[in-house]
């Protein structure tokens, strides 16, 4: 069965006592045009999913991380019919004062505040960030 692998990165900080991630507006002909997602694509041939989340994030968001600034948060696998599509999601930890700017930033301390844009975001990132925020993973990333 063929494999197509995706590597995505979350630019996430901490504000006082909560936690925010970054998404940028998504600009395409299909469905989910407007829709808030991350920033990333397919893997190509020749590079690591870590190469290729740097390169995507560059590429769609102007800004060049390292692949050794990304810390590799899951691989999600999803079994489709015709393929497998493998998801790696790096995380990345930003300042207030970051590349990023002031918009594209979305609180997400409790389901309250995803119940807010939830309609704005695709069902398969919606499900990852109600996982995030369930397991309290950015809690445990404020420790380190």
């Amino acid at each position: 069965m063929k494999q197509k692998l995706i590597s995505i990165v979350i630019p996430y900080r901490f504000v006082d006592d909560y936690f925010e991630v970054w998404m940028q507006v998504r600009k395409s002909n299909d469905e989910l045009n407007g829709m808030l997602e991350f920033p990333g694509g397919k893997q190509e041939f020749n590079e690591t999913s870590a190469e290729a989340a740097v390169r995507e994030f560059n590429e769609e968001v102007g800004v060049k991380y390292k692949a050794s600034e990304l810390k590799l948060y899951t691989i999600y696998s999803n079994k489709l019919s015709d393929k497998i599509v493998n998801l790696s999601i790096y995380l990345k930890e930003e300042t207030p004062d970051g590349p990023l700017g002031v918009k594209g930033w979305h609180k997400l301390a409790c389901d309250e505040d995803l119940r807010k844009i939830e309609s704005q975001v695709p069902p398969a990132n919606r499900i990852f960030l109600k996982e995030f925020i369930i397991k309290s993973d950015f809690n445990k990333l404020k420790k380190n």
